[in-house]
């Protein structure tokens, strides 16, 4: 048996180095990071606590004895640049104190049967002396197919194998969706450029077995110009960030930071903790899920353990830039996320009112009040309805959404339009001589079209009336109801999702009530209707649980 030279102070100093890397996952990914440093394009992760070992497998260029006794002599020293194998080499030795033993095999690239097997123990490393032996019944096939005699036919060149993992829940304890989650945190990016996959099996001590092919997608979010600031010690900070995509849990984007020239990332969150010199409203919104992309260093360094930067004067400058970026930018753009988020919230809420509007203005006791809506003199048709051209006067500045929506928007699913025999869903031949529109206007929905003369119904429009003392204003002639959301009734009333909701469609009625009155009666009457309205929020408020939860998942105490 031969054996190669391992250059590195002995005793304690294992324990202590390999302490860099303390739990199992993070020993893991970074014999996932070796395997990308090799141009795999395949991974293959097996954690099996049945039986209490882990497989590191992959396709990459492999090495040969030379090669390796080069990274095991340079253990502590940064190597990747000339030989790509680990950028510090301590993660040869990470294992130890997670498991009994680590196996290491091998080929390089230019020889597909040239397999070697090192044997790493605590014991052998403390003597300098790691043996090896050769493996002459592997050969390396990238499909797995190929059959060669007398030969097992692999679709890796290399595996680390963990034997003996220690039964540590604390050290040792690995979440499939936490894994998941670090894997494409540290390495998305280069995995994107090179189009890598990692194929991740998990054996629970009670022999279940989950699979998961680890894939990095690309940024899917509208992108924002690219940004960069300029220094003397950090030199040049890049900003390539996007507006994340809203998805049903709202916006989940996620900011990672790396340094030029190196495709690994760090997340946001960790750099931010690690380097505890952001002020905490940039934390704040860099973390808020409203940005993805990534945020490049030109020349800060990692720390050894790849949690951090080094900390030094760049590092200092570096998040100096990410506070200006933060002011000069990311504020504005949250600004407008957080004005959306608010519009929809009334539109949202406002559909759920207009829905109980016309279930009352639709019973026959309140006639009079849902002739005022047929009355009109323009009104608004939607998609599936009979457009006359000669009605047609234009579309709505602004889209909105109808009664007939409500399902839509509470599943947060586009709804099928169910086919006809022959073909999909035809628009119909003639007008809804009774079509009596019940829609709210919003950042949600599609324009719909003006037309005169016919299609007048109710609807709700959200605005900022500055400088005006009324609630409402009410444009009879085309049923649009405008609420002033500046206004100190509404700002009390919004401060809850049911009460806002029931506030609303008081207003609705008592306005509609009040189109019944002469004209010469209504500014009078409206000055008691503000009054009556303060009196109305106050019950309605009193009715409340004290603890109601809002629609959109948050808590309001009343």
């Amino acid at each position: 048996m031969k054996s190669s030279i391992i250059n590195l102070y002995q005793g304690n100093a294992l324990t202590y180095l390999a302490g860099i890397y303390p739990k199992l996952d993070l020993v893991v990914l970074e014999y996932i990071q070796n395997a990308i440093d090799m141009n795999a394009q395949k991974v293959w992760v097996k954690i099996d606590f049945k039986n209490r070992n882990v497989s590191i497998k992959d396709d990459g260029d492999g090495t040969s004895v030379a090669h390796f006794e080069r990274a095991l002599s340079s253990v502590c020293k940064s190597i990747k640049a000339k030989d790509k194998l680990g950028r510090y080499g301590i993660g040869l030795i990470s294992w130890i104190g997670k498991s009994k033993r680590m196996i290491f095999t091998s080929t390089s690239k230019t020889d597909p049967a040239a397999y070697k097997k090192w044997e790493f123990d605590k014991n052998a490393i403390e003597k300098g002396e790691v043996p090896y032996i050769e493996e002459p019944k592997l050969f390396f096939s990238r499909n797995g197919f190929k059959e060669v005699t007398g030969r097992n036919t692999v679709p890796w060149r290399t595996q680390v194998l963990l034997e003996g993992v220690i039964k540590d829940q604390h050290l040792t304890k690995i979440s499939e969706d936490e894994f998941i989650s670090n894997v494409l945190e540290k390495y998305s990016e280069v995995m994107r450029k090179k189009n890598i996959s990692v194929f991740l099996t998990i054996v629970e001590e009670n022999g279940e077995r989950k699979n998961s092919e680890i894939k990095a997608q690309e940024f899917k979010g509208k992108k924002l110009s690219l940004h960069t600031e300029m220094g003397s010690t950090a030199g040049k900070s890049i900003f390539g960030l996007y507006i994340a995509n809203k998805g049903a849990r709202g916006r989940q984007g996620k900011v990672s930071i790396g340094i030029e020239g190196d495709d690994f990332r760090i997340s946001f969150s960790t750099f931010a903790k690690s380097a505890g010199l952001l002020n905490q409203e940039t934390v704040q919104l860099l973390s808020s899920g409203i940005f993805e992309g990534n945020i490049i260093s030109q020349k800060c360094t990692l720390h050894p353990g790849r949690k951090g930067f080094a900390e030094n004067d760049a590092l200092v400058e570096f998040c100096e830039h990410i506070e200006l970026w933060a002011e000069k930018v990311g504020m504005s753009y949250a600004a407008e996320i957080s004005e959306s988020k608010k519009d929809e919230r009334y539109q949202f809420l406002g559909v759920k009112s207009m829905k109980v509007i016309e279930e009352i203005l639709r019973n026959d006791k309140f006639q009079k009040l849902f002739d005022i809506l047929k009355s009109g003199r323009v009104g608004s048709v939607g998609l599936h309805h009979f457009e006359k051209a000669e009605t047609e006067i234009g579309k709505q500045d602004s889209p909105s959404l109808s009664v007939t929506s409500l399902v839509e928007i509470e599943t947060a699913k586009p709804k099928k339009n169910k086919k006809k025999k022959g073909g999909t869903q035809q628009e119909p031949e003639t007008d809804h001589p009774d079509h009596t529109p019940f829609s709210v206007i919003g950042p949600i929905g599609k324009k719909r079209i003006r037309v005169k003369g016919h299609s007048t119904g109710l609807q709700f429009s959200y605005e900022e009336m500055s400088g005006a003392s009324d609630l409402w204003r009410f444009d009879a002639s085309s049923g649009i109801l405008a609420f002033n959301i500046r206004h100190p009734l509404w700002e009390a009333a919004e401060k809850n999702d049911t009460l806002l909701m029931r506030f609303q469609e008081s207003i609705a009625i008592k306005v509609l009530n009040l189109e019944t009155y002469p004209d010469e009666w209504r500014e009078i009457i409206k000055a008691f209707i503000s009054d009556e309205l303060w009196g109305v929020l106050t019950h309605f408020e009193a009715m409340l649980p004290k603890k109601t939860k809002s629609i959109f998942g948050s808590q309001k105490k009343k």
